[in-house]
């Protein structure tokens, strides 16, 4: 027993828990950051506090603001993609399948944050070095 009145492992089993869910909490905390004052406006600190944690521990996990602005945009890009996902099933057909898939999907559209998310890129591409001019047109490699 701890001074605190629990088991020994208790606390450590909790300090593992939280240090495992820490990635997921600093990227949601940063999506938020982002989202609202823009990519230029929002720094470490902003993320780190709305996590919950210092800045230094964002470099435990990620390399920089770039590098956390990228784990934003992955997780923005794909949240909607686990809701519709949800509803496919290995055994049933397409036709069973497409109903649940049309409701997922229109569930999550009104709340997707892609929208918003592909607008700040757009307004803020200066900040992006590796991204192309504005109103060029990107197409895939090979046409």
């Amino acid at each position: 027993m701890r001074a605190s009145g629990k088991p020994t492992g208790e606390a450590e089993g909790e300090h593992k828990r939280r240090k495992d869910d820490r990635p997921g909490e600093i990227i949601a905390a940063a999506a938020e950051c982002f989202l609202r004052n823009g990519f230029a406006r929002t720094h470490l600190e902003d993320g780190a506090s709305a996590a919950g944690t210092a800045k230094g521990n964002i470099f435990r996990y990620l390399s920089g603001k770039e590098d956390l602005f990228r784990a934003v945009a992955h997780a923005v890009m794909t949240e909607d993609l686990a809701v519709i996902d949800a509803a496919a099933t290995a055994d049933a057909t397409f036709v069973v399948q497409l109903p649940a898939l049309l409701n997922n999907l229109a569930d999550c559209s009104g709340q997707s944050r892609i929208p918003v998310f592909s607008r700040l890129v757009t307004e803020e591409r200066g900040f992006f070095p590796n991204s192309p001019p504005h109103g060029t047109r990107t197409s895939p490699a090979g046409r």
